[in-house]
């Protein structure tokens, strides 16, 4: 019985390196003798080999002779990446000294055997040990990679708010200047009008910014607080609508409404869904040509809530799809004008969507428009709502703006 329990249990493979085959089946029986053969050994008998070995994946542990002949243990634990190789790796030795023991440590050996004095118990704490510390490093290098990665967000966020501030503040300054000092006469009211109106659209440009910021910082940070209600979709979905209609008329795009069939009644924050939306809707006005198509869609598939915005823009690339993604993300086009953002649009959308329990998928192809669909899950969805509920075809239902 006790063979058969040693038999079902995983086993862990310890790889030796030597050169000299009766010292690795001298090895192979210590490991063997105390562990109930639930640490197998595989041997390599070269330097080349044990490369080759210890390369293709990580094993519990590596014992690397030093003296390979006319190659040195020490030189291949550096090879292998020493402590940030895959595998721990512990020195072994039929000749001891203060010496090698030191270039061994320097190389990234975790212990350091004779092989006069081997024995399962030795072998045994050596590679738990070499586990162990090994373990720990990782851990360490990852913390460290992650430090620096926050730094360099840190660095590129900083950069970027200096810039994204400055440009609305400058212009602020800039006509309030021209206003104060009268540049073009006490009596242009024209002058005036324009640039209290450049002034305006500076400032909604900027306090549209700092309100983003704030918001992901609140979500990043787990205190956007969400008061869900029972939503009635026909109710607040059309002024969501009429907020980008202005904006929309100044490029003859023609912006819809298409609800599916049925009621859509959405367990939802009504200010966050309203963010999510108009954030949607503003994009496809924005990056939409003149006289293209939005349409804001609804619809019940597989249980879930489908509330979607397709457009006739420019479209993105899957690569640009995760750049649209990521914080402060912005697409560059060189034959394409640029559009002022603050690159927080859809990271607020994904987070906030999120925070709801649903999700945001993206469909998009270069020149063939986008189409960003919320997901909400059954659970946010009146049991009022029908079952042949379905997202409605391309001109179906709709409502203009």
């Amino acid at each position: 019985m006790l063979d058969q329990a040693v038999g079902m249990l995983p086993r862990s493979e310890v790889v030796i390196v030597d050169d000299d085959p009766e010292d690795c089946l001298w090895i192979e029986r210590c490991l063997r003798r105390g562990s109930g053969s639930l640490l197998q050994a595989r041997s390599a008998n070269s330097y080349g080999d044990g490369l080759s070995l210890l390369n293709s994946r990580p094993f519990e542990g590596a014992l690397i002779d030093l003296d390979l002949g006319a190659q040195s243990g020490v030189d291949l634990i550096s090879e292998l990446g020493g402590r940030s190789a895959k595998t721990p790796m512990i020195a072994v030795t039929g000749r001891s000294s203060r010496f090698m023991d030191e270039r061994a440590a320097e190389a990234g050996a975790y212990a350091f055997l004779e092989k006069d004095y081997l024995d399962f118990d030795r072998l045994d704490r050596a590679i738990r040990y070499a586990r162990r510390a090994h373990a720990a490093e990782t851990h360490l290098q990852e913390l460290a990679h992650n430090a620096l990665q926050a730094t360099a967000a840190k660095s590129e966020f900083l950069a970027r708010m200096s810039h994204d501030f400055r440009t609305p503040l400058n212009a602020i300054l800039g006509f309030a200047e021209m206003l104060e000092s009268q540049a073009y006469g006490a009596h242009s009211e024209a002058r005036t009008t324009e640039y209290a109106h450049y002034i305006a659209e500076s400032g909604r440009h900027l306090l549209d910014l700092v309100n983003n910021v704030l918001s992901l910082s609140r979500i990043e940070a787990g205190r956007y607080d969400l008061k869900k209600v029972w939503l009635d979709l026909a109710e607040v979905l059309p002024p969501m609508l009429r907020l980008v209609a202005g904006t929309a008329a100044k490029k003859a795009i023609k912006v819809d409404l298409v609800l599916g069939h049925g009621g859509h009644l959405l367990l939802a924050d009504q200010t966050a869904l309203k963010q999510l939306v108009v954030n949607l809707l503003s994009n496809a006005v924005k990056f939409t040509p003149e006289g293209g198509r939005v349409e804001l869609v609804t619809g019940i598939v597989d249980g879930e809530l489908h509330v979607g915005v397709r457009d006739t823009g420019v479209g993105m690339s899957p690569a640009e799809i995760d750049i649209a993604l990521s914080p402060f993300g912005q697409i560059r086009r060189t034959h394409q004008v640029s559009q002022e953002g603050s690159g927080l649009g859809l990271p607020i959308v994904k987070s906030l969507v999120e925070c709801h329990g649903g999700r945001l998928v993206l469909r998009s192809r270069r020149d063939h428009g986008t189409q960003a669909i919320l997901i909400f899950s059954r659970d946010a969805v009146s049991e009022a709502v029908s079952n042949d509920m379905s997202v409605p075809p391309q001109g179906a239902g709709q409502q203009s703006a």
